[in-house]
């Protein structure tokens, strides 16, 4: 660990990076600091001006594909990559035939010899059985129906290289041929699955080693958290991979993450923090081949990780991990790391200027692993899998949208930002429905349902018996909004919680003092009297009948959501 570490910084002169010593020399440390932020300084300047904004903005959230829909990016960038895939293709071909050409038609080596062949895209085709089998494979995934027509798959690569189909096409090309260097064959024509993984990855996934949170940071993008304490053995590198690409397949899925990124956060990386508090020296060290085949894996995943927060419990340990970093993560990924120092509480605490709160780390303060909701998501991907075996269409909505509405009674889905827009709908329209005929108080729930779907894209979400967040039928959807408008009074202020009648306010303002005093008592034989007072009573109970919304919430009821 005492030796100087060269890194490459991908041109130009090799950049070094001097691990802290143990006992936190905070000259080293800073030297360790400028020297990282030259490396970001020297990647900058190897993008456009559009490129450092664009990547500038994905790390807030704030990427342009956000608000596209899937129609505008189908139109011109979907015809641009099948174009850029059919060129692969073509290119491919003529070198795989050139292959099977020179294997039974041997040429003799001369002395002027090169014995390495440039294929398309800058591969290296060398004579070997490794790289004649490299070749073999991409031109059979750029000839599988099931990957190139398939415009789900290619607008998922296409959005994760924000709509330039010349990146897209190489990163669907490299992820299949590893997806099939690690799967087999069967995996070109369906997706991961959780049968594909052995027992020791089966355990490993389950640990919570990697986990996709059930819910989104602040812009609404898919939270995945990585805890390495316990799981820096070099021999299970294939293990982590595989487990690494069938969770990133599954955020893959949803449409939000495709456009917005993943939110990535690290913790404890190459087990720089062990559960029992102690430290492996050799921990530090990440084994080449590890390096290459995450660095490998970043650069061609299927969704791509717009921001990157790794938390270390002090500096000398930041420095410690950093030569890993670089050699692990290319130009593009490097610029989206925030580093966070500090104890689990305080990077947790940091972690809330980002948009997502404490509470939602799987980690508690001590450093044990929360899994409650990652064994809820493992159930969630059993029952997926297990509908698409039996051929049956189950929509399962494994993440809620910032915009979805949920119609359960809990704290968190009281202050999901789509059931506090529903609430403020409510109140717009809770005077106009108070006042209207029973007939058009349905017409009117009616509409408060149909805007936010159609203008909001929201959906209404309840969850099953699995407790599966699944639509809401249309029938359950109006019963809930029709109930909760009885709420709006509780939730408004009490200066303005209830309309006022306009008739009780009249009768009010034109009321004498002698109206006020109290009438006398009639006797027993006056039945005119009381025949009138029969009759007013039973009209003013008509009149509050009809403007009265209904039965308002008892204390023991709460909001339906």
């Amino acid at each position: 660990m005492g030796d100087r570490q060269t890194l490459s910084t991908g041109g130009g002169s090799p950049m070094t990076c001097n691990p802290a010593p143990v006992d936190g020399n905070h000259d080293v440390v800073r030297a360790s600091r400028e020297e990282w932020k030259l490396l970001l300084a020297r990647d900058r300047e190897r993008m456009s001006s559009y490129e450092r904004i664009e990547m500038e903005q994905d790390v807030e959230g704030r990427n342009r594909l956000a608000g596209i829909s899937p129609s505008v990016t189908t139109k011109m960038g979907m015809k641009n990559l099948r174009r850029e895939l059919l060129r692969m293709r073509k290119e491919y071909e003529t070198a795989h035939s050139q292959l099977n050409v020179n294997k039974e038609h041997p040429q003799p080596q001369t002395g002027n010899h090169n014995p390495a062949e440039v294929a398309p895209d800058g591969l290296q085709l060398e004579r070997s059985v490794e790289q004649c089998h490299s070749l073999t494979r991409i031109y059979s995934i750029l000839t599988t129906e099931s990957v190139i027509k398939n415009d789900e798959i290619l607008l998922r690569f296409l959005l994760a290289d924000r709509l330039n189909a010349e990146k897209a096409a190489r990163r669907l090309v490299e992820y299949h041929s590893m997806t099939v260097e690690l799967f087999g064959d069967s995996v070109l024509s369906r997706p991961i699955m959780l049968g594909d993984l052995n027992r020791q990855e089966r355990k490993l996934l389950e640990s919570g080693w990697i986990q996709l949170l059930l819910t989104r940071d602040a812009t609404g993008r898919r939270i995945m958290t990585v805890d390495e304490a316990g799981a820096a053995d070099p021999s299970n590198i294939k293990h982590k991979l595989k487990v690494f690409m069938y969770v990133f397949q599954v955020a893959a899925m949803d449409s939000d993450t495709q456009k917005m990124g993943l939110h990535l956060i690290l913790h404890r990386l190459f087990n720089a923090d062990s559960p029992t508090g102690t430290v492996d020296e050799d921990a530090w060290v990440v084994d080449a081949n590890e390096r290459q085949m995450f660095r490998r894996f970043f650069a061609c995943a299927p969704v791509r990780c717009s921001t990157i927060h790794i938390n270390t419990p002090s500096p000398d340990k930041w420095v410690r991990i950093l030569p890993s970093v670089i050699q692990m993560l290319g130009t593009d990924e490097r610029g989206r790391i925030r580093f966070h120092e500090g104890s689990i509480t305080a990077c947790h605490q940091e972690m809330e200027a980002y948009g997502v709160p404490a509470e939602w780390m799987p980690m508690t303060s001590t450093g044990r692993r929360k899994l409650n909701e990652h064994k809820l998501w493992l159930k969630i991907q059993k029952g997926r899998e297990m509908a698409m075996q039996k051929g049956q269409n189950v929509e399962i909505v494994e993440c809620p949208r910032l915009n979805d509405i949920l119609l359960t009674k809990t704290r968190r889905a009281s202050s999901h930002p789509g059931n506090q827009k529903l609430r403020q709908v409510l109140e717009d329209r809770y005077e106009e429905r108070y006042v209207a005929h029973p007939m058009k108080k349905q017409s009117i729930t009616s509409q408060v349902a149909d805007q936010l779907e159609e203008k909001l894209q929201a959906r209404f979400l309840v969850k099953n018996k699995e407790s599966f967040w699944v639509p809401a039928d249309r029938n359950i959807v109006l019963d809930k909004l029709g109930n909760s408008f009885r709420f709006v009074p509780r939730l408004k202020p009490k200066s303005d919680s209830t309309p006022s009648s306009p008739v009780k306010e009249t009768m009010v303002f034109q009321a004498s003092e002698a109206d006020l005093k109290p009438a006398a008592k009639p006797s027993s034989g006056d039945k005119s009297y009381g025949s009138t007072e029969a009759s007013s009573s039973q009209q003013d109970s008509s009149d509050s009948r009809a403007m009265s919304p209904g039965p308002g919430p008892t204390h023991s009821e709460r909001p339906p959501f």
